[in-house]
């Protein structure tokens, strides 16, 4: 394929299809034409989804758009006999099962996100205080990190710190630029650092720092701890950015220990691919940092709607889950080591 086939743009001219394509060539095709809430309205019952209240549902549209709660109404459609979605809902369906889902998954992201929180205010706690045991400024100290550190990566990430700090109006940041000239300890610096930037300030510590910290946590390797600060920054993207949680593939690994090394996680085998992977992970680590938020989760998933053909087998979640331990109250008076 030619160079200029592989990445053109071509502009709209007078009806003529328009499309950006990046590295492939995509066929011309008329894109979908804008349709009225209304319409989008009649459209939906047509196909068989019951609507009791027109109004209701427009309104319902105007707030949340059409092309957005496609994605919960989705799972609703029938099947066609090659295995492909229909346009037809299946039997049943009304919207008010699609209103519930939406709702669940709009309070599953605030919940993982709360959770979420807590467990990236513990990661900042601890990294900064094992590097700094190296240095107060290991982090900007190359010769104390991994010998096999990324220079490329750790360069980048060095740029968008430096950028935080001169951007920064927080009043621990103007003290230290005015006291220190901008240079802060690495247990103060942590605190300008998001999700991103934690995991890869991780990744850049020498391996015993790496092992102090995920141990710190439970009996993991550094390098399964690594891998559960990358997976669990997409989901914590998922909730910033207000996407579609609930039933989301996973493509990002988040390694378990070997089985039986940590029983409380055996049964997240099977799950990878599924976003109940992740929550357990959460879950667990919750048990550990805040041990008074570990029903934030469960109590939820105890809520799935009662609504039609769905259920939490589509998160990835077993039948038992709730008979499991990692997701039982911790009795009070004990935090789990």
């Amino acid at each position: 394929m030619a160079h200029h086939d592989r990445f053109r743009l071509r502009k709209q001219v007078q009806g003529r299809s328009s499309f950006l394509s990046w590295g492939t060539v995509v066929p011309d095709r008329d894109i979908k034409v804008f349709t009225e809430v209304s319409d989008q309205v009649r459209l939906l019952q047509r196909r068989g989804l019951r609507i009791d209240d027109e109004a209701v549902a427009r309104s319902l549209l105007d707030g949340i758009s059409y092309y957005r709660l496609s994605g919960y109404w989705y799972p609703f459609r029938d099947w066609n006999p090659d295995r492909t979605r229909s346009e037809r809902f299946r039997e049943g369906v009304r919207l008010e099962h699609v209103v519930s889902l939406s709702g669940f998954d709009r309070a599953l992201r605030v919940r993982v996100f709360d959770a979420l929180g807590r467990v990236e205010l513990a990661v900042r706690a601890v990294l900064g205080h094992e590097l700094g045991r190296l240095h107060p400024e290991a982090h900007l100290r190359r010769s104390l990190l991994d010998p096999q550190i990324d220079i490329v990566r750790y360069e980048r990430w060095l740029d968008r710190y430096e950028v935080a700090i001169a951007d920064s109006r927080e009043d621990f940041v103007v003290h230290h630029r005015q006291r220190y000239g901008g240079r802060l300890p690495v247990w103060a610096a942590v605190e300008l650092l998001d999700w991103g930037g934690l995991s890869y300030l991780y990744q850049f510590a020498p391996i015993a720092r790496r092992d102090a910290v995920a141990q710190h946590f439970g009996p993991i390797t550094s390098a399964q701890f690594a891998s559960w600060l990358r997976a669990l920054n997409v989901l914590r993207n998922w909730c910033a950015h207000h996407a579609r949680m609930w039933n989301r593939a996973v493509a990002i690994s988040a390694k378990l220990p070997q089985h039986g090394a940590v029983p409380d996680l055996d049964h997240l085998r099977g799950t990878e691919k599924r976003v109940f992977h992740l929550l357990g992970i959460t879950q667990y680590l919750l048990r550990t940092v805040s041990p008074e938020g570990t029903q934030i989760l469960p109590d939820l998933l105890a809520r799935f709607p009662r609504v039609p053909y769905l259920s939490l087998r589509q998160m990835g979640c077993p039948d038992d889950w709730q008979k499991q331990r990692l997701w039982s109250p911790i009795p009070k008076g004990t935090i789990r080591g």
